[in-house]
């Protein structure tokens, strides 16, 4: 069983101005470059943040377990 629920105004116009945006920059969930792109101004990342980002969780991982041991 399904129910229809009211969007709250607010919600409702954030959803239009993200449908806005994609419609003036385009879907970023489509981009087909392999570069790590920001989402609001399209400016291509560096190295060194593709860099970060890639091995971030490993790096939490080894200081955990060095403060934990």
């Amino acid at each position: 069983m399904t129910r229809d629920h009211p969007l709250s105004p607010k919600f409702a116009k954030r959803v239009k101005a993200m449908v806005a945006t994609f419609e003036e920059r385009g879907n970023p969930f489509m981009e087909s470059s392999k570069d790590l792109i920001v989402l609001d101004n399209r400016e291509v990342m560096g190295e060194d943040a593709v860099t970060n980002l890639q091995t971030i969780r490993a790096k939490g991982e080894s200081q955990y377990d060095s403060y934990v041991s």
